[in-house]
């Protein structure tokens, strides 16, 4: 294997705040100051008239792992992300922390209808549960379907409430609209920080009000040696398509007035959005009013040095499940910022690449050297490959082939075989700069 690529993860520019809680959509992670040991736990505890029924999976192979007591009122669970389901419910990858809690955000739906009912979700197509008496059940927070008597009742489950198995939905779009505060209001209202796998949003310091009509922000935080040709494509259904150079982002783009936010940042309506980064994307998006969303990144940066300059896009980042190129370049030192995800970088056409797995505010760095290596080939044809020939690709050729003898060639420092014509194959170790190999018969 080469020795050419050694990953370090360094400490990264978002340094997490443990102290306070952690809020998505569908759950909240709060630190137990008191908790011992290597695990996290699982908040659920219940009031005692509801019925429950939890669930725990893997998140990865949705391998099922275990349900939950009734009488328990915390389930104490290693670190990871799971994959619970609350009265046949998904709730997909909610983390379990070291130290922390989890709690569901969830809500209760009270059947008082007698006879036959039936739960779904908000399009009617999957059916969750049903019985046929009175029954108060825990949900997940949003939007179901309850059908009582061939006809659907749409409910909206909110975290804490109670709500009964049916509500008009003139009502209920009614309570939904009385939710939106006014756009004359102050923003003080907004005060928790909304965290999902790929992104986090912030409220924002200064701004008149949050209004339906209020924009909300953008923000990437690129390095300043970035490498160029980089280019951001904002999209979403409806509505043209906005690009955006890595230089728009670092120099130029606007930042709304009042905004007290060191990062450079995009004003955009309110709405779900696709972001494209270096052809890599970055899906469903949402900006809300009043508030920023900041995409996870990390940071690939490569250090290279070389007896000569870098040439022919020396190196070149791949998605890792597909092989196009997402960014190429020649560029031996620069930084790279990238959405979370994991990647494979070739170096001097190396294949296979090194895996780069990169993580929210952690940086890669990636040191590759490069010497310069004499072959003697007395009049051998040769080529030059990993030592365990898995690579199919060639990293030099020459001697009788194209007549040079006597050929300098630059690689990557590492361990090669020399495969020969007429000849015993030769290991050698390269790592010294100015090297020189003779091959043939010469030993």
């Amino acid at each position: 294997m080469k020795k050419l690529l050694l990953p370090v993860l360094a400490c990264g520019m978002f340094a997490s705040v443990f102290a306070q809680p952690k809020v998505s959509e569908k759950w909240v992670i709060t630190p137990v100051p008191n908790m011992k040991g290597v695990l996290g736990r699982l908040d659920i505890n219940f009031p005692a008239d509801v019925e429950r029924n939890i669930l725990i999976y893997q998140a990865a192979d949705n391998k099922f792992l275990t349900s939950v007591s009734y009488n328990d009122k915390i389930y104490t669970i290693a670190p990871g992300q799971y994959r619970f389901t609350l009265t046949n419910v998904p709730v997909e990858n909610v983390p379990i922390q070291k130290g922390h809690e989890t709690r569901l955000k969830m809500g209760f739906l009270d059947v008082v209808s007698e006879g036959d009912w039936h739960l779904y979700d908000e399009t009617k197509e999957k059916a969750y549960t049903s019985g046929n008496k009175p029954k108060k059940i825990p949900l997940p927070v949003g939007r179901y379907q309850v059908k009582l008597g061939g006809q659907f009742y749409p409910v909206i489950i909110k975290d804490g409430e109670t709500v009964e198995d049916y509500t008009p939905m003139g009502i209920i779009e009614e309570a939904h609209d009385k939710e939106k505060p006014d756009s004359n209001e102050p923003n003080s209202m907004i005060t928790e920080i909304i965290e999902e796998d790929k992104w986090v949003i912030t409220p924002l310091t200064g701004t008149k009000g949050i209004g339906k009509n209020e924009p909300g922000m953008l923000e990437i935080n690129f390095l300043n040696d970035q490498p160029e040709g980089g280019r951001m494509i904002i999209s979403r259904s409806g509505y043209a398509d906005i690009s955006l150079s890595v230089d728009d982002f670092k120099n130029t783009i606007p930042v709304k007035s009042g905004v007290k936010n060191a990062a450079p940042a995009y004003p955009l309506s309110p709405g779900t959005y696709q972001i494209k980064l270096y052809k890599v994307l970055v899906e469903n998006v949402p900006i809300k009013s009043g508030m920023q969303t900041r995409i996870k990144t990390g940071t690939l940066k490569i250090n290279s040095t070389s007896p000569a300059p870098l040439y022919d896009a020396q190196w070149k980042l791949v998605k890792d499940t597909v092989n196009s190129s997402i960014l190429a370049g020649s560029k031996g030192d620069c930084s790279i910022t990238l959405p979370l995800g994991v990647f494979r970088l070739m170096i001097y056409k190396i294949y296979p690449s090194y895996k780069i797995d990169i993580r929210d505010g952690k940086t890669v760095n990636i040191d590759a050297t490069f010497v310069n290596v004499t072959v003697i080939s007395n009049k051998t044809t040769w080529h030059l490959k990993d030592v365990d020939e898995k690579n199919p690709q060639s990293y030099g050729n020459g001697g009788l082939s194209d007549g040079a003898d006597i050929k300098t060639i630059i690689v990557p420092v590492g361990d090669y075989r020399f495969k020969c014509s007429g000849a015993p194959d030769k290991v050698v170790a390269i790592y010294n700069q100015s090297q020189q190999v003779t091959l043939g018969n010469i030993q």
